[in-house]
């Protein structure tokens, strides 16, 4: 719709200044340009000039973001709905197709207790063995970042339900609670590999939902 304005205003002659829209690539990746533009009716012709803002405005985006989990583990909110809003956060920053939080359990399972999916993205089950090729189970066995970008394993196994939805690259980072690993966050995509440095963005999530768990635990603590 504010292209659309934008547009308008350039055929009645207006100079744009700092005007910002988004496109798609080819491979999925997210871009935003920033536009100046000069319209010349009597010549038929708009003269325009675009700069890539993107990763100013994903910088922007994300602290926004994190300043809003910040604030929910700042009030005392119980950790499900931190949970629910890292998950939500983080899925629409990434531009992820499948984006979950997961909790290790003992005999090497994972639940997800929080989740958000593209359509054809979804994972259905609720809990999965760790063996195999996933990054939810390499972090369970480094208790390090980890990325991904070939998926399997046997079946009812976070892997293999991967490699079932034709996802490419995943990439994900622990929560660590009081020195013990917890569960780990992951995002993963079907159409394009994201760039490097993806890990150190969700460990900023990561450490906000471990900071919720640990003030939970304070709390039933000192109500004990």
């Amino acid at each position: 719709a504010e292209t659309d304005v934008a547009q308008g205003s350039l055929v009645r002659g207006d100079d744009i200044v700092q005007f910002e829209n988004r496109y798609v690539r080819s491979d999925g990746n997210v871009r935003w340009l920033q536009w100046s533009a000069r319209s010349v009716p009597d010549e038929g012709l708009i003269y325009a000039a675009a700069r890539d803002v993107s990763e100013s405005r994903r910088t922007s985006e994300e602290q926004a973001a994190l300043r809003r989990v910040a604030t929910s583990v700042a009030e005392g909110a119980e950790p499900e709905e931190v949970f629910d809003t890292v998950v939500a956060e983080m899925h629409m920053l990434l531009g992820a197709d499948s984006t979950r939080l997961l909790r290790y359990e003992p005999g090497d399972i994972a639940t997800v207790v929080a989740s958000r999916s593209e359509p054809g993205a979804e994972i259905a089950r609720k809990r999965y063995s760790l063996h195999g090729d996933s990054v939810s189970g390499a972090v369970w066995r480094s208790g390090r970042p980890a990325r991904l970008d070939a998926f399997g394993g046997p079946p009812g196994s976070v892997g293999a339900r991967l490699r079932q939805l034709g996802i490419r690259s995943a990439t994900g980072a622990p929560i660590v609670v009081q020195g013990r690993l917890w569960g780990v966050v992951v995002a993963a995509w079907r159409q394009y590999q994201p760039a490097t440095g993806i890990e150190d963005r969700i460990a900023q999530f990561t450490e906000l939902v471990a900071t919720a768990i640990a003030n939970a635990q304070a709390r039933a603590d000192l109500a004990a």
